[in-house]
């Protein structure tokens, strides 16, 4: 794009100078230039475009009337100064926009992960105190009301075992409960819709499985693989406005797979960021894979696989 930003100032300078009638016309050629130079050119680089650019139209209007030259030198000053203004505003508002976008998305799944993270500690906890309370009173009323049942005679020994059948049967319930607790890791889906809730910009299409429970590693992983897609299409996908998530269970495979694309254009040769090797490691580090791959259209294709 440099290369070719060179040649149209070369060729719209060499044309204002070789063109004398029509300068107004040509020279728009030279605003346009300036202008543009705002996407790939630093500030002092542009600001030199737009000198050179305004020698070139008071030199090319200079035909022995100063007056004249100074006047085309300077209404041309001004229309690329306004020019190269408001392209730079845009652009900063891009940035913030994109800045905030970007905020947004890690604060939404930071949020989700502590909400996650604090209803298992608070599972953990109502699980200990089963346990340790409820539990352990039980097993003592089951052993007294065991060791009752061969000091009691008849009909109060019928009673006494019909009550150690009960404590029996309460202990077990206490014990199941106390197991639900601690290996409930609640809803991926609800996890995941917290983490992209609120977010606009892309358009988050997510699809999960309502069946899929995960442990606390898997859904980390989920969450921040979820955050970096967001991050990553807002950074680095050119004009994309949505961008799809599908996590599915493959049950011949015993794997959880995610798979995501948007609707922009990644750069062609596809080198992995920080971010995506990150992504990368955490599926790895779980036993699983990733893959990155560009699609036909020109998008970014992601394919997480992490074994259940």
């Amino acid at each position: 794009m440099f290369v070719s930003f060179v040649v149209h100032e070369l060729l719209a300078v060499v044309s204002v100078l070789l063109l004398r009638e029509g300068l107004g016309i040509v020279a728009v050629i030279l605003v346009f230039g300036a202008a543009l130079s705002c996407y790939i050119l630093p500030l002092w680089a542009t600001l030199t475009v737009v000198v050179v650019n305004t020698l070139v139209v008071g030199t090319s209007a200079w035909q022995g009337d100063l007056l004249n030259a100074l006047i085309s030198a300077s209404f041309y000053l001004v229309i690329q100064i306004v020019s190269v203004i408001t392209v730079r505003t845009w652009i900063g508002q891009e940035k913030s926009q994109r800045s905030l976008a970007e905020a947004h998305a890690e604060l939404a799944a930071a949020a989700a992960l502590l909400e996650h993270s604090a209803k298992n500690e608070e599972r953990l906890r109502i699980s200990r105190d089963l346990h340790d309370l409820v539990g352990h009173q039980l097993t003592a009323l089951t052993l007294e009301l065991e060791i009752a049942s061969h000091q009691v005679t008849e009909p109060a020994r019928e009673h006494v075992l019909r009550a150690r059948s009960i404590a029996k049967d309460l202990l077990g319930d206490v014990r199941e409960a106390v197991s639900h607790q601690r290996d409930d890791a609640g809803s991926l889906a609800a996890v995941l819709h917290r983490a992209t809730a609120g977010i606009t910009h892309p358009n988050v299409h997510l699809r999960v499985d309502n069946t899929i429970t995960a442990g606390s590693e898997l859904t980390t992983l989920l969450v921040r693989a979820t955050q970096e897609l967001i991050t990553n299409t807002i950074r680095h996908a050119t004009g994309a406005s949505s961008l799809d998530i599908n996590i599915e269970r493959d049950e011949l495979a015993s794997t959880l797979v995610l798979c995501a694309h948007d609707d922009g254009w990644a750069p062609r040769n596809l080198t992995l960021g920080n971010g995506l090797r990150g992504m990368r490691e955490r599926t790895e580090s779980l036993g699983g894979h990733a893959e990155f791959s560009r699609s036909d259209e020109g998008s970014l294709l992601v394919r997480l696989e992490v074994p259940i």
